[in-house]
């Protein structure tokens, strides 16, 4: 309905998006019923999916199934934009369409409204883009000055959330649809009920929660502390600072994420900064203070370049401890995380983040599963500061077991604790055999 407000106008366009054809025609079968109360008198035209009002105004329906379909709208004039179930678009598609929303009209105001749940391919992009850079129903505005007449405009955009609750009319008229949405997985309720973005279908780490994010604190003296290094030059490259205390916990007091930032602040996804690798090793020595044991790199960084000399060998001449090559096993590492994630039976997990690691929360929390190998992360979206954490976890490989028995769970840190004993031993346990 929010597509009529400019009707009057004879040059005004409007256009709705659905990402396939199918899904269009739900949105056609509503504009239908709505427009015809509306304006008795609109027209429509099937061949072109499009509305004709009587001034002349158009409101048309459009889909984008395939990735570079957004370009057969370059050049063309929308005042209106409306993208139905946000998340199923790419993020090159939204873009490229915001050019297309201008007005020639000057009693115009172009406009895009975009609508989604939490969930789908595109799930990230609009979480980074629209909810995490500030609270909600806040208006992120980029400031615009004309060069010849000096004129300030802005460009902004917000996010309004909703969910059931708001609207009565619905929980009136079908109060089961409800319960419908309560009696759904764990992670679909959060989405689709509660309208939660820290989970989405696909998540490759569903058991990273808040109690993970601690608030940040210097390591202690004495603990063991050691770097790990996933290189990125066109990509982003990470870095991480952990901690090893007596109670084989990791804790991650520091982050360096080289990741580049467009003109008004945002995160450009997963392009790095470009720096040459004797730089990248300067700037670990600088943000450095305390004593690191070791530091665990990608093995890619082995291979050697034009001059015989590795990006490895550049960190070597820079940084003044051990340097090894990670155990590059990418089922083992992804399970070690999972096991270092897994909350013990003392009520807390086996690593910690500090809260001011804010590149490893948004890129690990927003990780997905491989579609064609869901062992494995989806390796194209931004793993950088996972497949560190990975390498850093094959290192310091946790041995915490936990086994139920009659008087609750108990703990064995030492893993051969288990092996050789006896079976009468494992009775205290709750458990049959041996380990």
């Amino acid at each position: 309905m929010g597509a009529l407000r400019y009707v009057k106008y004879s040059d005004y366009k409007a256009i709705f998006f659905r990402r396939t054809f199918p899904q269009v025609q739900d949105l056609i079968d509503r504009a239908r019923r709505y427009y015809k109360q509306a304006y008795p008198d609109v027209g429509w035209q099937e061949q072109k999916r499009r509305f004709i009002f009587p001034s002349g105004a158009i409101i048309a329906f459009s889909h984008m199934e395939h990735e570079n379909s957004c370009f057969e709208h370059t050049g063309k004039e929308y005042h209106y934009i409306g993208f139905e179930e946000l998340t199923y678009f790419l993020k090159k598609q939204y873009i490229h369409l915001t050019t297309c929303s201008r007005s020639s009209n000057p009693n115009i105001i172009p406009r895009i409204v975009a609508t989604t749940n939490p969930g789908g391919p595109g799930h990230v992009w609009v979480r980074n883009y629209f909810i995490d850079p500030v609270p909600p129903q806040t208006t992120i505005a980029r400031k615009f000055i004309d060069p010849l007449t000096k004129r300030v405009s802005y460009l902004t955009r917000v996010f309004i959330p909703a969910t059931i609750y708001d609207n009565p009319t619905l929980l009136r008229n079908d109060p089961r649809y409800l319960m419908k949405l309560q009696n759904l997985d764990p992670n679909q309720r959060k989405m689709q009920l509660e309208g939660q973005w820290n989970v989405f279908e696909g998540q490759a780490f569903p058991d990273l929660t808040d109690v993970h994010f601690i608030p940040h604190r210097e390591p202690q003296d004495g603990t063991v502390k050691f770097v790990s290094i996933d290189w990125g030059h066109a990509a982003p490259f990470s870095v991480s600072w952990w901690e090893l205390d007596p109670y084989d916990r990791l804790y991650k007091y520091r982050e360096w994420y080289g990741v580049k930032y467009d003109e008004e602040g945002q995160i450009m996804d997963n392009k790095g900064l470009e720096l040459d690798a004797f730089i990248v090793a300067q700037g670990m020595k600088q943000r450095t203070n305390e004593e690191i044991s070791y530091g665990v790199y990608d093995p890619s960084m082995d291979t050697k370049g034009g001059h015989g000399a590795s990006i490895a060998d550049s960190f070597r001449r820079v940084l003044d401890y051990p340097l090894i090559g990670a155990n590059n096993n990418r089922l083992a590492g992804k399970n070690q995380v999972h096991a270092r994630l897994r909350i013990r039976a003392d009520g807390q997990p086996g690593v910690t983040f500090s809260e001011l690691c804010h590149h490893t929360k948004r890129t690990l929390t927003g990780l997905s599963l491989d579609e064609k190998n869901p062992e494995d992360v989806n390796t194209k979206a931004e793993d950088h500061t996972y497949d560190d954490m990975r390498y850093a976890c094959m290192t310091q490989p946790t041995t915490e077991h936990v086994v139920s028995g009659y008087e609750g769970e108990k703990s064995l840190t030492d893993i051969e604790s288990f092996r050789g004993m006896k079976a009468e031993d494992t009775e205290e346990y709750g458990i049959a055999g041996t380990y």
